[in-house]
């Protein structure tokens, strides 16, 4: 289990406990007024915040180091596309042109196409596949395959193991924390729908279930089905 994930769980663990400990803090009295009794409430829910809100920003807070960390060590060696550079654009735009976006219409997968492919290659389909794809196969909705295939092959390009473990850390980084955000803004509503729903994304990030699409539609019997919208 990955550091981000472990914090995943305790954070919505801690949530949990949030919610029942403000749920119980404080128990109605009968026998005195209702102003009485919502002061007091309100005084009980405060002290139990006070408690649990510096606990949760500490969670939060070393989450976010975690990613930046992850992220600053990836962008040392993860290729990015100068936008600067006029030679290498339109490189980059001649390959999705001649070699990536040809194959993609002929309904080859991503993966096999970018398992042949060098630097522009990537480059080029991480430029350009996320809108071609949004364009021409409505019907695939998650295009996390794509950023997942690209940053694979990026790791395959690395001129050393170090490298492509740093590219491929700081792109799960990135998924993870983005998952941990989910959770935090669905365990901190007062919504119970909402409570479910992180308890969903911390058992899938636990790997307790999987609700993700194979990695290339396209390289599935599913993705052939796709592929002219049937």
């Amino acid at each position: 289990m990955s550091k981000l994930t472990q914090l995943t769980a305790e954070i919505n663990q801690l949530a949990r406990e949030k919610r029942e400990a403000v749920r119980g803090a404080y128990t109605w009295n009968r026998n005195m007024s209702d102003q009485y009794n919502h002061e007091k409430k309100l005084e009980a829910e405060t002290k139990v915040r006070a408690e649990y809100d510096p606990r949760l920003d500490a969670l939060k807070a070393e989450a976010r180091e975690v990613a930046t960390s992850a992220a600053t060590a990836g962008a040392k060696h993860r290729p990015t596309l100068d936008r600067s550079d006029t030679a290498q654009v339109a490189n980059v735009r001649m390959e999705w042109d001649n070699r990536v976006l040809p194959l993609l219409q002929a309904d080859k997968s991503l993966r096999s196409i970018l398992a042949e492919g060098d630097i522009h290659t990537v480059l080029a389909a991480e430029q350009y596949a996320p809108a071609w794809f949004r364009a021409n196969r409505p019907k695939v909705t998650d295009h996390a395959f794509i950023s997942d295939t690209v940053t694979n092959r990026f790791a395959e390009l690395a001129p050393d193991d170090t490298a492509a473990a740093a590219i491929r850390d700081a792109h799960n980084a990135a998924s993870e924390r983005a998952v941990f955000n989910d959770v935090v803004a669905s365990a901190e509503s007062d919504s119970s729908a909402m409570h479910l729903d992180a308890a969903v994304k911390v058992a899938y990030a636990n790997g307790e279930v999987n609700t993700r699409p194979t990695a290339d539609p396209m390289a599935a019997d599913v993705g052939a089905a796709m592929a002219h919208n049937a």
